[in-house]
């Protein structure tokens, strides 16, 4: 409309007297002239450069490439801003990984809420297991009970000293030895810190976040508790449980420091297992050895290489499970479990005669 006005020359209002002066304007004078109240700041600055219709369609077709220009520069520079706090933010959540974490991350960062549920689930087991072992005096065999009733082991002088009784557990006669505590106790205690970080956190936070997480930090540490109790499960030696106490303390001050480092972590784990395992070979139990490490070699073997996907981790603990019953049926058998076995059968031959 501007550009028709001016063409024709019109006069009869008020707003088109000003293109008109500009174009009869010399183009130094015409900087200095009032827009009316019709003009806008880009028709003033079209008309200071030209007083010609072709001077003024010259002006007009770069003034709109320049126009695009500094749009697309702004956009250009917003996005550069965006894109720079987006990767500050990226640099700020993992500065403290290890670079090879976020691979890490990635391949197990994939399961579904339904399946860290389940992760959660499968956790269970193994405690409810040992307590229920510990609980139903199943450390006990009916056979040493019968082996000392033959051997009249009980004199007459023994008053049940040690011994329980309780009605609604019929088959405790005596608390269980140490080392069956040890071993019940360091999956006890592990299973709720796993189950409180699968079943109700993992499926919530980011892959950054979970591995960051104090339930996940807990979950490790508990493997380490898991660890130094199992040393004197199978060894009934305080001084080799302090030993294993001590690595093990280190492990879990490590899983707590800012920076996490998963394959450093795994290593320490996977050393405190074979440490603990070690009074197994000094026993010379070689055979329940290697179908203790075959069993577990076959879960890790699951873990570290996530053969179902986002299913992996579950598969990792349902081959887990075996573990538990072999551990807590040969800790009885063990030297160190003898005296309080056999106190328990004078229990059970005692409670059976009164």
């Amino acid at each position: 409309m501007l550009l028709f006005k001016v063409c024709l020359g019109n006069n009869d209002t008020e707003e088109s007297k000003w293109p008109k002066n500009a174009m009869l304007t010399p183009p130094e004078e015409a900087v200095l002239l009032e827009p009316s109240r019709g003009a806008d700041k880009a028709s003033m600055k079209l008309f200071s450069k030209s007083n010609s219709l072709p001077g003024l369609q010259e002006s007009f077709g770069p003034e709109d490439e320049d126009g695009e220009s500094d749009s697309s520069s702004d956009v250009s520079s917003m996005s550069s801003e965006q894109e720079g706090d987006a990767k500050k933010t990226i640099e700020e959540t993992t500065s403290h990984m290890n670079p090879k974490a976020a691979e890490y991350l990635n391949k197990r960062g994939n399961m579904t809420p339904l399946q860290e549920k389940i992760n959660g689930l499968t956790t269970l087991p193994a405690g409810i297991y040992c307590a229920i072992f510990c609980l139903t005096g199943s450390w006990l065999s009916q056979t040493m009970i019968q082996e000392t009733r033959q051997e009249a082991a009980i004199g007459s002088d023994f008053q049940g000293d040690g011994c329980i009784s309780v009605s609604w557990l019929p088959n405790l006669h005596a608390m269980p030895p140490l080392t069956v505590i040890a071993g019940a106790m360091s999956m006890i205690l592990h299973m709720p810190f796993s189950f409180i970080y699968h079943c109700i956190y993992a499926h919530k936070l980011s892959s950054t976040a979970r591995i960051d997480h104090w339930s996940r930090r807990m979950d490790q540490c508990m493997l380490h508790v898991y660890s130094a109790l199992l040393s004197y499960a199978f060894s009934g030696r305080l001084d080799f449980f302090l030993v294993n106490l001590v690595l093990n303390v280190d492990c879990i001050v490590k899983q707590w420091e800012k920076r996490i480092i998963p394959v450093r972590n795994q290593s320490r784990l996977v050393l405190s297992i074979m440490c603990f395992t070690l009074p197994i070979l000094e026993n010379g139990d070689y055979s329940y050895f290697g179908r203790l490490y075959a069993t577990m070699a076959i879960a890790f073997a699951v873990f570290t290489t996530y053969p179902f996907g986002g299913w992996s981790h579950t598969v990792f603990h349902l081959i887990f499970w075996n573990v538990p019953p072999m551990m807590m049926t040969y800790i009885p058998t063990l030297p160190a479990s003898q005296d309080q076995l056999q106190l328990a059968a004078q229990c059970a031959v005692w409670a059976g005669s009164s």
